[in-house]
């Protein structure tokens, strides 16, 4: 394992982190020193808390499972089946409660060969074996691609930004089905959207749109600050188009900063953002060693027990090992090394909190029928271990995407798995997407 190597990639960041101030400091009055300094790790923006009633463990009962494995027969909580031939299911999903009953409702964009495509919105809860077809609201209209559920008016309800050739974002209740051609844009890129997320960056309630375009106005990486009022755009010219971005509190300052990747880098924007401009500090670049890859670029909860949020990079070196390093808070803190003969390198890890207990996990691609091995926070970093839980799959089905989203609202996190193009019942290439439980791994 080339630990050294990726561990020297990970060494060109140094600590810049703010130290926390103390909120009820005890003076001296002769030296005007605090006597009595608060000694609590920061508190970054972004971190998660456990959950308040922990998952029940995975079951080691259903389908063939022994041992901490289960399968994908036995232990799905749902799985929803494509429509229309071709579907292309793509992106990740997005979560969130658009009809204001309180619980979570899942949005789920597809394509289709004729490029158009739609929003399919299911309302929670979320379970049973189902088709797209049976959406609640469908979204139709201009191929979209990606999409993202927030408060982006900071009136406390969840509204849903849709990214295609231009931006829409459909305010808080979204219960009717319709075509965007009907709804004017927030934003004209004349081009196409590369990537859409949202997130808080400044902390005033209300979300920032993050998206990424090919062509068009703003080449490269932007951000939308008031999409349902008047739109302000910043671009981020650092942050390349079609790579994934990752919101966080690098330096804990509390203003949000934004990391991006490329194939050969990652670059880390330092908040605080201004409309046209980014004010915030020198920005922070990783380098891949030489060649090698980076393939993705996440953010992940406190993994370490360090008061930060982390940033799971994958990482292709060069060789047929796969490392994927993790960097705290400005520190790098090690890498995780994965035995080649265990995983493919066409696959990003996803992080996610799949136990409840605020620490962040990672599931790693199996190679071809093996399988999905499954390790929980807090990771040991520098040795390789082995996995907390394994998800045996169908050997006959490949090219299964990873997702981790918070389908129930419990504070841990489900396992989505989307199959683009797999046959299913009555529709050849009608895709799939299959979501397992959250639960310790525990047999």
């Amino acid at each position: 394992m080339r630990i050294a190597a990726s561990l020297a990639l990970l060494a060109a960041c140094s600590r810049v982190q703010t130290a926390p101030t103390d909120p009820d400091p005890v003076v001296d009055p002769d030296t005007d020193a605090d006597t009595d300094p608060d000694t609590d790790p920061p508190t970054c923006r972004f971190t998660s808390q456990p959950a308040e009633t922990p998952p029940p463990p995975f079951s080691d009962t259903c389908g063939s499972a022994v041992g901490g494995a289960f399968a994908a027969e036995g232990c799905a909580v749902a799985i929803i089946d494509g429509s229309v031939e071709d579907q292309m299911l793509h992106t990740d999903p997005a979560v969130g409660d658009l009809n204001g009953d309180g619980i979570p409702d899942l949005a789920i964009a597809a394509g289709s060969s004729d490029d158009e495509g739609a929003v399919f919105l299911f309302y929670g809860p979320i379970a049973g074996q189902m088709r797209m077809a049976d959406a609640d609201v469908v979204i139709s209209g201009s191929m979209p691609q990606y999409i993202a559920i927030a408060d982006f008016d900071g009136n406390g309800q969840d509204d849903l930004a849709i990214g295609a050739e231009d931006v829409w974002v459909l305010p808080h209740p979204v219960t009717s089905s319709l075509s965007l051609s009907s709804v004017p844009p927030v934003f004209v890129l004349d081009g196409k959207i590369g990537l859409l997320d949202a997130a808080d960056l400044d902390g005033d309630g209300a979300a920032e749109i993050l998206a990424g375009s090919q062509f068009g106005n703003i080449p490269g990486g932007f951000l939308i600050r008031n999409p349902l009022g008047v739109p302000e755009i910043t671009g981020i010219p650092g942050c390349p188009w079609a790579f994934p971005f990752a919101a966080l509190d690098w330096d804990c300052d509390g203003q949000g900063d934004l990391a991006c990747s490329d194939i050969d880098r990652v670059r880390i924007e330092l908040g605080p953002f201004e409309p046209g401009v980014r004010i915030g500090g020198p920005a922070v670049e990783l380098t891949a060693p030489p060649g090698g890859q980076i393939w993705g670029v996440e953010t992940m909860d406190d993994t370490t027990g360090d008061g930060v949020q982390d940033l799971l990079l994958s990482l292709a070196n060069g060789s047929p090992d796969l490392l994927y390093g993790i960097l705290a808070g400005g520190t790098p803190e090690g890498v995780l090394s994965i035995d080649a003969n265990a995983v493919t390198e066409a696959t990003h890890f996803r992080a996610g909190d799949f136990d409840g207990d605020g620490r962040g996990d990672v599931t790693v691609p199996g190679a071809t029928g093996t399988g999905i091995a499954m390790r929980l926070g807090p990771l040991d970093l520098g040795s390789p271990s082995a996995p907390d839980a394994v998800i045996r799959l169908d050997p006959s089905q490949t090219g299964a995407e990873m997702h981790a989203v918070d389908l129930d609202g419990d504070g841990a996190d489900e396992l989505f798995l989307t199959y683009e193009w797999k046959d299913v019942p009555g529709v050849p290439g009608g895709g799939q997407i299959v979501v397992f439980p959250s639960g310790s791994a525990t047999p």
